[in-house]
């Protein structure tokens, strides 16, 4: 599966020496949704549209918003994934944003689990439900989230999808990407790359 990131930060179990705090400040309001911030994202992207986002943010692309770890329990609940999706739509990175994806069951948060414990892609697609049925003119989606750590949650969301609608071609973009084998100093790092599916069940990124 394909999926596309703008920022990359360390998390603080692999920076011993603190030398990766600013990446991690702006990995925390995007996870916050701080306007601000989310429209500086969106506005970034926009300038790496027709580079190194060119086959992800095109004018069939629907944008659906990974949703949160929990099922929300009331409208105005912090939904970061939405709020990321709705930044991008506004510089013209999409052609709309549908709200199709849900979760019914609460699963643990992937960046605060240690690697053992995070949970495997058939765990996250039974705490997903697909709204399909609700969209309309679907040709290409593509999965919005705040972070990506391994990328089984976008495998999983891809897989809900291709059960009912296994036409449609499904990608993933992630404001802020993982990078525990470095400490990163510099959060701008737009790259493209592959997520695959591993024997274990949980998801290989790369980069």
């Amino acid at each position: 599966m394909r999926f596309a990131s703008l920022l990359v930060y360390t998390p603080w179990r692999r920076d011993h020496e603190n030398l990766g705090s600013g990446p991690r400040s702006i990995m925390g309001m995007v996870k916050g949704a701080r306007p601000a911030v989310l429209e500086r994202v969106a506005t970034r992207c926009s300038e790496y549209r027709d580079t190194h986002f060119a086959d992800f943010f095109t004018s069939a692309s629907t944008l659906i918003p990974v949703p949160t770890s929990a099922p929300a329990k009331a409208p105005d609940t912090l939904w970061p994934g939405l709020s990321i999706a709705e930044a991008l739509l506004d510089q013209g990175l999409g052609r709309d944003v549908q709200k199709l994806l849900g979760r019914t069951v609460r699963v643990p948060k992937a960046h605060e689990q240690s690697a053992a414990d995070r949970p495997r892609m058939d765990e996250l697609v039974d705490s997903l439900e697909w709204r399909g049925d609700l969209g309309s003119n679907l040709e290409r989606i593509i999965l919005v989230d705040d972070v990506v750590t391994r990328g089984t949650t976008f495998l999983a969301a891809r897989e809900m999808i291709h059960r009912a609608q296994p036409w449609l071609e499904v990608r993933g973009f992630a404001a802020i990407r993982t990078m525990s084998f470095e400490v990163v100093t510099e959060p701008l790092s737009p790259a493209t790359g592959f997520v695959e599916l591993q024997p274990n069940g949980w998801g290989h990124r790369d980069p």
